[in-house]
């Protein structure tokens, strides 16, 4: 629009037939989660490597390793809600959470990097 000097919306109107018409949608009821309409379950394989002790560069390889294995698996989807599968399950690295003492690395750093490369990071503690 600057680009065209026009600052408002009925500039735009005058100079151009780009709007046709304004499209107002009601507001949806506010999101309750205890509704059953709201509640789906969802069945979810899991492929989990545990690595002990914390080696992100180890974990990473193998995290890669199974994924490429799991190509040209084809899973089912679901029929009782619409979801697209992307892969035939998912990668969990699981971790000590007394490994990360005096690694240098937060819990919060581990799961981020994981993320980047869509593989969830879970810590389990012997508490």
């Amino acid at each position: 629009m600057a680009a065209h000097h026009l600052s408002t919306v009925e500039d735009l109107r005058d100079a151009f037939d780009y709007l046709v018409a304004e499209i107002r949608l009601r507001q949806p009821p506010p999101f309750d989660p205890n509704d059953p309409a709201n509640v789906h379950t969802l069945h979810v394989t899991l492929a989990m490597i545990a690595i002990d002790p914390l080696d992100l560069t180890e974990s990473l390889r193998a995290a890669r390793l199974v994924s490429r294995a799991a190509q040209g698996i084809v899973a089912k989807p679901p029929t009782s809600i619409p979801v697209e599968v992307i892969a035939p399950y998912s990668i969990a690295v699981i971790f000590s959470q007394a490994a990360l003492t005096g690694s240098g690395f937060t819990a919060a750093m581990v799961r981020d990097l994981f993320a980047q490369v869509g593989v969830m990071t879970l810590f389990f503690s012997t508490n």
